[in-house]
């Protein structure tokens, strides 16, 4: 009896040795043993909404991304793109499709296998991988869709530029998406794109342009924001609700440039936030009814007595007013959308 116990153990164990040798080949279609924990373990560089605001969307340096609910904050689901050793498999850009049921992704993603970077796009009712949007020259900082669902934008690294998907097809089937126009004047990387809701498209890169294109793709405007005196390039904007703003937060500067979406001219700046520490927002967005403007980013405020906090910043009338300091987190914020 005690003969046949240890034959059982033995047999479980050589299995579980199995099991994990077998977790930890070096193969395309390797797989990782992961922790499988509820929040992200490494930065979260961006975030995105539905329409419906029902759902928030995360992505993380820790190679997953992850559905909650808005309105508890409760996990739905993890999702789990191909991944290797190293940076492959880092996620950097994400995005919601406006119904909520497709989740894009995508990174340092697929250059292990392909030479080139993907993006990945998964049912958020199932979690499964459906399609793979290829052929990407350097990794993606930004993913958005238009307000319709119909176009996926992406903003890439170096001089790789912006691409613009189509899908003619409903949202929920994403084999429809095929790229519809690249551009390429871009010399450095594009690190923040967004859409309004007329389907302008507007862009931040590191050489210091802004840019606007209407709902074509053609670009109307192009400007340089207050970052180039210092050549401190723009980091970060966000539409005004109406459409009629647009505003450019930098690396390294307190200030945040609002302009006119005519023609890109400046209209005004917010009055700085500055603190005894290096402060820049890596974020920004308008409040729904466009009444005041955010930043979140590395501001570091002293709220009460000798205590420091990292903050966020709400400007009144849509970033012309007068600042308040909220308390954030216990770290930088890296996106930010008003829900």
């Amino acid at each position: 009896m005690k003969i046949i116990e240890l034959l059982k153990k033995f047999c479980l164990i050589l299995n579980l040795l199995v099991f994990f040798s077998t977790m930890l080949i070096s193969q395309d279609n390797q797989l990782f043993l992961r922790v499988n924990s509820t929040m992200h373990n490494s930065q979260i560089p961006r975030i995105s909404i539905d329409k419906a605001e029902k759902y928030i969307l995360t992505c993380s340096w820790d190679k997953t991304g992850k559905l909650w609910d808005a309105a508890t904050g409760e996990i739905i689901r993890t999702f789990r793109p191909p991944i290797d050793h190293g940076s492959e498999g880092m996620l950097y850009a994400c995005a919601l499709s406006p119904d909520a049921s497709i989740a894009v992704f995508g990174g340092y993603t697929g250059y292990k296998w392909n030479k080139k970077h993907s993006i990945y796009i998964f049912s958020t009712s199932s979690g499964k991988l459906l399609h793979q949007l290829t052929d990407l020259k350097n990794v993606i900082y930004d993913l958005e869709f238009s307000a319709n669902g119909h176009y996926l934008a992406a903003g890439c690294g170096s001089r790789a530029g912006l691409h613009i998907y189509h899908n003619p097809e409903p949202i929920s089937n994403p084999a429809g998406f095929s790229e519809y126009k690249k551009i390429t004047n871009y010399k450095s990387s594009i690190f923040s794109i967004a859409f309004d809701n007329r389907g302008r498209l507007a862009t931040v890169c590191q050489d210091n342009k802004i840019q606007l294109y209407d709902s074509s793709f053609k670009k109307i405007a192009q400007a340089k924001g207050s970052g180039i005196k210092t050549l401190r390039p723009p980091m970060t904007l966000a539409f005004s609700p109406d459409g009629s703003k647009l505003a450019v937060g930098y690396w390294l500067i307190y200030e945040i440039d609002v302009f006119n979406t005519d023609d890109l001219s400046m209209s005004y700046q917010t009055i700085s936030p500055s603190t005894d520490y290096d402060s820049y927002p890596n974020a920004v967005c308008f409040s729904s009814d466009g009444r005041y403007l955010y930043a979140g980013g590395t501001y570091y405020g002293q709220l009460t007595g000798d205590e420091w906090e990292w903050v966020i910043h709400r400007w009144d009338e849509a970033g012309r007013g007068k600042f308040t300091r909220f308390p954030a987190n216990d770290n930088s914020t890296s996106r930010a959308f008003l829900i």
